[in-house]
């Protein structure tokens, strides 16, 4: 699943969050982003990132945090908030490493080690493992941690695509 190099019709702009305004892209114009300015074009995917960005940064006048392979986020389902390291990128989903107490959410889950969950800033009063998922772009919030590269490429190695559990969580 690569970004597509060929335009097509995207849904951009800026949308309300629970921590405030935030840049997006769709597909889908049933995006579902509580959106405060909203655009729409046939471009390639790049573009309309780079569109979305802008626009941000041309209302609020700060940079966009980026996510991308080795950032620290939170993933929000709605549900719950789970501390994640983005190991890959592909289109709109991310391979990611969850930090949960649940040991059998996912067979190639593992306990994560004290020095892990130092480095994600994650302080945990029960045991914690970590879980590979892919989910959607959208549900994650960078923060500004990321895990170190020669750590991370091991992470990869572990925890490929075909490792995540894409239903539950």
């Amino acid at each position: 699943m690569t970004a597509s190099k060929l335009p097509r019709l995207h849904y951009y702009g800026i949308a309300n969050a629970k921590d405030g305004p935030v840049w997006f892209v769709s597909k889908n114009s049933e995006h579902g982003y509580r959106a405060i300015i909203e655009k729409n074009d046939l471009i390639t995917s790049k573009e309309a990132h780079e569109r979305a960005k802008e626009l941000f940064n041309q209302y609020y006048g700060k940079p966009v945090k980026l996510l991308k392979s080795g950032s620290i986020a939170d993933h929000s389902d709605n549900i719950r908030i789970h501390r994640s390291i983005i190991l890959d990128i592909r289109d709109q989903l991310v391979l990611a490493l969850f930090i949960s107490s649940n040991p059998i959410w996912n067979s190639y889950s593992r306990m994560a080690s004290d020095d892990e969950l130092s480095i994600i800033g994650y302080h945990a009063k029960q045991t914690s493992y970590l879980v590979p998922v892919v989910r959607s772009i959208k549900d994650f919030s960078p923060s500004d941690l990321s895990f170190p590269d020669y750590r991370l490429e091991d992470l990869k190695r572990e925890f490929p695509w075909s490792a995540a559990d894409e239903i539950h969580g």
